[in-house]
C-alpha cells in the first residue's frame, strides 16, 4: 500500500477517535476539544489527499492553544470543568496514546519515504501530532495540579493554642 494511503487511513482514525468521543462526553469543554481535533484530522487527511492529487497542499498550522483558550477562557472555568467529569484524565491519557501512535507512525513511513514531497508532508504531520501530544499532556497536568495539590502548612488555618 502507497505510504500517503495509509497516512490517509491514520488520519481517517483520528477524526473517528476524536468524533466517537465527542458523542460520548457531555462537558462542553471537551466535547469542543474533541471537535476541534476531529476537524484537525480531516484538515491533515485533505492535505494529504491534496498531495496525491498533485495540487500544491497548504500547509498552514492550526494555533490550538488559542483556541484551547477559547474553550477555556479562564483557568477558573478550566478548573470547574474538569472537576465536573472525573473520567476526564482518561480520555486524556487515551487522546495521548493515540497522538503518540501516529508520531510513531509517521516516523516509521518516513524512514521509508524516497519522495521529498512526502517527507515534507510527514514532517508537518508529525510536528502536528506532537502539537496534540503536548496539548493533552498539558491539559492533563492541569488536571492532576488540583488532585495533587496540597496546602504548605506554614500557610494554613491554625487554632491559636
Amino acid at each position: 500500500m502507497d505510504i500517503l494511503k495509509l497516512a490517509i487511513e491514520m488520519e481517517n482514525e483520528g477524526e473517528k477517535f476524536y468524533l466517537e468521543q465527542e458523542e460520548k462526553n457531555e462537558n462542553y469543554g471537551l466535547k469542543a476539544v474533541c471537535r476541534l481535533l476531529a476537524k484537525e484530522e480531516a484538515k491533515h487527511r485533505g492535505i494529504i489527499e491534496s498531495m496525491i492529487q498533485g495540487s500544491p497542499s497548504d500547509l498552514k498550522e492550526t494555533d490550538l492553544e488559542k483556541c484551547i483558550k477559547e474553550i477555556y477562557p479562564g483557568d477558573e472555568q478550566f478548573e470547574i470543568e474538569i472537576k465536573a467529569q472525573p473520567d476526564q484524565f482518561d480520555f486524556y491519557r487515551m487522546a495521548m496514546d493515540k497522538e503518540q501512535k501516529s508520531i510513531d507512525f509517521y516516523k516509521s513511513i518516513l524512514e521509508k519515504s524516497q519522495k521529498d514531497e512526502e517527507k515534507k508532508i510527514l514532517h508537518f504531520l508529525i510536528d502536528q501530532e506532537r502539537k496534540h501530544f503536548k496539548l493533552f499532556d498539558e491539559m492533563s497536568q492541569m488536571l492532576r495540579s488540583g488532585d495533587e495539590w496540597v496546602e504548605a502548612p506554614e500557610f494554613g488555618i491554625r487554632k491559636d493554642y
